[in-house]
Parts: C-alpha cells; sequence; structure tokens
C-alpha cells in the first residue's frame, strides 16, 4: 500500500532526525563495531573494500552518517571532488570534517524530491546503508535512483548497501534489532525485498549487480559493463 505523500515526509523527517551530534559521536562504534558485524554479520572490512572498488574520483555520496567509508577513501587518495547530500545537516557537517582537508560540496535535500544540483555530473554516486531509512517499499522509494541517475555522468556506477528484512536472511537478532528500529521510526525496510530492487534498478540501468552478505544487500548500477 502507498503511503500518503505527509505521512511520507513525516516519516522522513522523523528518520532523518535522530542523527544528532551526539548520536554521531558514537555512530561508528555502533553501526560498524557492533550492529553491523554482530546483528547483520557483515563486518567494516567488507564495507571498506566495497566503497574502494566502486568510488571514483568525482563522486556523489547520499545519506552520508558520520562518513566514515569517504574518510578510508580519503586516506587511501581514491577521492578528488566529493560532493554530500542529506537531509540532516548534522551529518553534512560530520562527514564534512570527516574528510578535511579535503574541500566538499553539501547539499541538505531529501532524495525522494527533485534535487538541488544543476550542470553537475558525477562518475560515482554511494548510497550507503541508506534506503533501509527510507519509508516505502523499493518500488516507492525507487524514485531516488530516477532523480539520481540525471547526476551520473555516462558510464558511471550508482551503488550502495541496504539492510533487508527479509526472512531467512535476518536471524533473530538481526530481526529484533529492527523490529526496534522499525517501531522507531528509524528503520523502514520491512516491506524491501532484494527482488524488488532489482526490478527498480533494471528498469533504470542496463546492467545490474547484486550480492548478499550477512542481511546486508549490496548493489552496483550502470548503463556500462560492470568489471
Amino acid at each position: 500500500m502507498e503511503i500518503d505523500e505527509t505521512l511520507r515526509r513525516q516519516r522522513v523527517e522523523k528518520a532523518a532526525a535522530v542523527y544528532s551530534p551526539l548520536l554521531l559521536s558514537v555512530y561508528d562504534l555502533w553501526v560498524y563495531k557492533v550492529a553491523a558485524p554482530r546483528f547483520f554479520r557483515c563486518p567494516l572490512r567488507i564495507f571498506q573494500h566495497f566503497y574502494e572498488q566502486n568510488v571514483s574520483r568525482h563522486h556523489l555520496d547520499v545519506g552520508v552518517g558520520s562518513g566514515i567509508l569517504l574518510r578510508h577513501c580519503r586516506q587511501k587518495n581514491l577521492l578528488d571532488q566529493v560532493a554530500l547530500l542529506d537531509l540532516n545537516p548534522n551529518c553534512l557537517d560530520a562527514t564534512e570534517q570527516a574528510l578535511q582537508p579535503l574541500k566538499v560540496r553539501k547539499y541538505c535535500a531529501d532524495i525522494l524530491q527533485p534535487l538541488p544540483i544543476a550542470n553537475e555530473q558525477f562518475t560515482s554516486v554511494g548510497l550507503n546503508f541508506l534506503l533501509h531509512c527510507v519509508p516505502g517499499s523499493f518500488r516507492e522509494k525507487g524514485v531516488a535512483f530516477t532523480f539520481l541517475k540525471q547526476l551520473l555522468a555516462p558510464g558511471g556506477v550508482l551503488f550502495g548497501s541496504t539492510v533487508l528484512y527479509q526472512p531467512g536472511l535476518a536471524n533473530a537478532p538481526a530481526r529484533w534489532l529492527m523490529n526496534r528500529y522499525n517501531a522507531g521510526g528509524v528503520f523502514n525496510n520491512r516491506q524491501d525485498t532484494q527482488e524488488d530492487l532489482q526490478v527498480v534498478l533494471g528498469n533504470l540501468f542496463e546492467n545490474v549487480e547484486m550480492s548478499l552478505e550477512g542481511c546486508v544487500l549490496f548493489f552496483r548500477a550502470s548503463d556500462a559493463a560492470l568489471d
């Protein structure tokens, strides 16, 4: 069932609002040392390697969190020009700080609405641990990919990761944590399926690749061949 627009906006704002400066100060510890490896069965090194393989010199990161993966890429000298897009200014500021001395451009926006970036295209767009926070099924929140593809240069790659609630992927501890997050409005992933994401991306891009690590789904999409 589709979400009423007013309710959707309220849920989007609620999911984004939790990222206070205090929460962001412990975000890396909780998400990448506890939740991801112990509940979702996906260690930090998997995320780091995935970003290393897909990030480009001219990159747009969407739903930036604390910037931990971009900081890793900066330390490996994989970035030149970076733009950040997030609905929460605290996340934008924290990631900008994490990437110093690299200069970044920041955009505060809702990915389910036309994006405030004009006359620029990126060779990579990353959405790490974002989609499971966005309200609606993939067929609804997949409109974000339509907006983001407009910012992708020819041959560029859109990539990211999301946590799936699907039975058979999430074990009891993961379902317990996700139930709490969904009840609190932090997560909105009970309707998300790998099959729906495959359809949404397949309708927009010539090539789509997906892989699972625990209950974390990694995806890549491009109109060029994916090597």
